[in-house]
């Protein structure tokens, strides 16, 4: 499975929102994601793979594409 599904079930988890939505779409401004649930998906994605993600580079990945990218950085992916 791709990194970016991965985190798009994630994301999809936590925020309930449908697995079709725009990658490029700024999950907070666009989408209403709140900042507890940001918290939660930070949480989540750091358990399920396994890493530290600095929480500058959280705040700037504002998209699923920036998420998964991030992950994909620091996972070594």
């Amino acid at each position: 499975m791709e990194m970016i599904e991965e985190v798009r079930q994630v994301v999809c988890g936590i925020t309930g929102l449908a697995p079709d939505f725009d990658t490029s779409a700024n999950l907070y401004a666009d989408l209403g994601v709140p900042s507890v649930q940001a918290m939660q998906l930070l949480t989540e994605l750091e358990e399920r793979f396994g890493i530290a993600l600095p929480d500058e580079d959280f705040i700037e990945a504002v998209s699923l594409q920036d998420l998964s990218s991030l992950v994909g950085r620091i996972k070594g992916a």
